[in-house]
């Protein structure tokens, strides 16, 4: 590996990876309209009545969206958190602090446990 890969500079990698977080995040929602509006259409042409149409169909929505996942067998819950956790292992943070009302919000930090899980991994890996 060239001498140029193995050293990327922070400034340049924050960039890219905070591109990427934004893109995942266009990117699930995207996935998660796709399959939500097929589910959508199943409902709508299994069942005939339009007050019970609507009534399960909001049911789907509203579920669809909720806050409430499932626990998981994987060690990502969120791939978001962990792209942040990823970057605080190596040593900077995703994205710097907020001045005013300049950037994004800052998100409460969640990631401590995650942290721990790729610090091992480096330990590991390495």
């Amino acid at each position: 590996m060239s001498k140029d890969l193995d050293n990327v500079e922070v400034v340049r990698l924050r960039k890219v990876l905070q591109q990427f977080n934004e893109d995942l995040g266009q990117y699930i929602n995207a996935e998660e309209r796709f399959k939500l509006g097929r589910v959508l259409t199943i409902v709508d042409a299994s069942i005939a009545d339009p007050e019970q149409r609507k009534a399960i169909k909001d049911l789907v929505n509203n579920e669809w969206w909720s806050a409430h996942r499932p626990t998981t067998d994987t060690p990502m819950t969120n791939p978001h958190s962990d792209l942040r956790a990823i970057c605080k292992v190596l040593g900077f943070e995703l994205y710097l602090p907020q001045r005013g009302d300049i950037g994004l919000p800052t998100a409460p930090d969640d990631t401590e446990w995650i942290v721990k899980r790729y610090n091992k991994v480096l330990a590991t890996k390495e």
